[in-house]
């Protein structure tokens, strides 16, 4: 039997299994993954809920020969439908591979020619004991647990993979829902102060909102990838609440959720005081922007602008109003006094020596400890990491970290090409707006880590692995048939009111007079091309009723125009009534 079938039910889809498993490590790695370091008990928890959805997601992508023994197999998706998915996988596997790599012992004839290497043989040496087998790791337990990290990350990336545009659409809305939560903790937080047992980690920032965080820096990088989705589903709302004129309420509710949302985000923002978070939320609220104008529904998305628009500003009002003299407390110190500067310079030039092979995985501490000047030192203060998580990734991983990145950054940019190009007519307007804010996402934490280390948590890491994800292509069986679904709002009712009410006085009278289409016997040629009154141009060669006077064509733009509607038939005093 499926997995699907035992967990959810007999009744259920693959992609709802799918989702169901995907979403758990996902919401897992929000809620235990804000640890700054592996090894939290939170980590190891996280590994051993992704571990089974790891090896189903990897069954599923690479399925045994019987279907019965399957995971998920009533998606159906084999063969060719998979190829997005395994070269996904393919590419998954690469990254997961060099830490193992790392750990292969190697003889003492070669491991003692690596650079760092010289104190160990000596060690050896003097206490009279020949030189063992030793790996490329420098910290081989540290490089175990930096590639056990990667697990739960792996699979919300494989899971997403596999999940067609429904599903994706669904995992956005629970990152957001979980994102809120973690809000609302972050509020608590600062309002019960630096005692709060609200505060999971020892070491953390007492006086700031950090949600399930250690660090301030990291729950700002969680606000501003959640403020990206939030613009996304804010369009939407905007474009499908303006074209269902007749369900006001739940449009407006809609509407307020959305509005809401953005604005908690911004606040939430102020809160946390991070510097590189508030000035990356900047650079978010500008993107919000760029995917409004990007979209096709661009005479709908006026609505979306505006409230985009006053979203920012009210946000802004209340951070103002509430946290503006503690957003300018980090403002009046020094950016450059915690000795940043000094780290990524010194840690490029050790990588540099390490460049062959790298130090190891996790192994920062101990390799920079041993090159660390005496006029590097910080009072009361070791460095745990570089602040630049490119420079350091290069240190540890070595050449192949630095090949690698070079193949993620090609790969990233023709993605970006691909979702900011013109969107072809039969493209979801809501999808092709995900993709975009997950390319959005991408570049705001790799700019982030420049200046800090925001991957390095477990929590960051599987958001990048989310919007990673939704970049892959989605298998060709995932993306079943909606009726009547939100996928695609339909060209009709994406118009505006205005735009109908132009349309509908082209059949004569003004907008708003005309009776419903359906109480009169319209021509056959003129209901082959559509039901008339809904926006439907008259045709020159339809046969209209000879109490229709027609004005002349007025040129070749312009569509003869009935200057009245035919009258119902069988109603007393009507011209069509035999007695009247």
């Amino acid at each position: 039997m499926a997995l699907s079938q035992v967990v959810l039910g007999a009744g259920v889809t693959s992609q709802t299994s799918l989702l169901f498993v995907t979403a758990i490590v996902l919401v897992s790695s929000l809620i235990l993954g804000g640890g700054t370091r592996p090894g939290f008990l939170g980590d190891v928890l996280l590994q051993l809920i992704a571990v089974p959805v790891l090896l189903l997601l990897v069954s599923t992508i690479f399925p045994a020969k019987n279907p019965a023994t399957q995971p998920f197999a009533p998606a159906g998706l084999e063969g060719a439908q998979l190829r997005s998915a395994r070269w996904a996988a393919a590419a998954c596997a690469l990254v997961c591979l060099w830490p193992l790599l790392q750990l292969v012992p190697l003889p003492p004839a070669l491991w003692t020619r690596l650079p760092d290497r010289e104190h160990l043989a000596r060690s050896y040496e003097l206490l009279s004991e020949p030189l063992p087998w030793r790996p490329v790791s420098m910290a081989p337990q540290a490089t175990w647990a930096g590639w056990l990290s990667l697990i739960p990350a792996a699979a919300v990336f494989l899971g997403t993979a596999l999940l067609g545009h429904q599903a994706r659409r669904r995992q956005s809305l629970v990152l957001l829902a979980i994102g809120l939560f973690s809000v609302a903790l972050g509020l608590l937080q600062v309002a019960q102060g630096p005692a709060s047992s609200l505060r999971f980690f020892e070491f953390t920032n007492t006086l700031d909102a950090v949600g399930f965080f250690a660090n301030r820096n990291h729950f700002a990088a969680l606000l501003y990838c959640l403020t990206v989705f939030a613009v996304v589903w804010t369009i939407d709302c905007a474009v499908v609440s303006k074209a269902r004129d007749r369900s006001l309420t739940p449009a407006v509710l809609t509407l307020i959720a959305a509005f809401t949302v953005i604005v908690v985000l911004i606040g939430a923002q102020a809160m946390a005081r991070s510097r590189a978070g508030i000035a990356l939320s900047i650079a978010a609220l500008a993107s919000a922007f760029l995917l409004v104008m990007a979209d096709r529904r661009a005479k709908a998305t006026s609505a979306a602008l505006r409230l985009i628009i006053a979203s920012v500003a009210l946000g802004m009002t209340f951070a103002m109003q509430f946290a503006l003299y503690r957003v300018m407390e980090r403002f009046t110190s020094d950016p450059l006094a915690d000795g940043r500067l000094i780290f990524t310079p010194r840690t490029y030039a050790i990588a540099k020596e390490h460049l062959l092979a790298g130090s190891g995985i996790g192994t920062f501490v101990p390799v920079y400890a041993l090159h660390e000047r005496t006029e590097d030192l910080l009072a009361n203060t070791f460095v745990n990491h570089a602040h630049n998580d490119i420079v350091q990734l290069l240190l540890e991983a070595g050449a192949a970290g630095g090949i690698l990145m070079l193949a993620a950054i090609a790969w990233l940019a023709y993605q970006v090409f691909q979702c900011w190009r013109p969107a072809p007519p039969d493209a979801s307007d809501l999808d092709r707006g995900l993709k975009r804010a997950a390319t959005i996402v991408v570049l705001l934490l790799a700019a982030h880590s420049f200046v800090d280390y925001p991957l390095r948590t477990g929590a960051m890491l599987a958001i990048m692995a989310f919007a990673l994800g939704l970049l892959v292509e989605p298998p060709a069986g995932a993306n079943p048939p909606e009726p009547g679904g939100s996928a695609e709002v339909p060209a009709a009712r994406t118009q505006s009111k205005s735009s109908r009410s132009r349309r509908k006085s082209v059949m004569g009278g003004p907008a708003g007079s005309q009776p419903a289409p359906a109480d009169y016997q319209w021509p056959a040629q003129a209901q082959a091309q559509g039901e008339p009154g809904e926006g439907v141009v008259v045709a020159p060669n339809v046969n209209w009723p000879q109490e229709w006077a027609q004005r002349p064509d007025t040129g070749p733009a312009e569509p003869r125009r009935p200057v009245a509607w035919p009258t119902k038939p069988g109603k007393p005093g009507k011209p069509d009534d035999p007695q009247a």
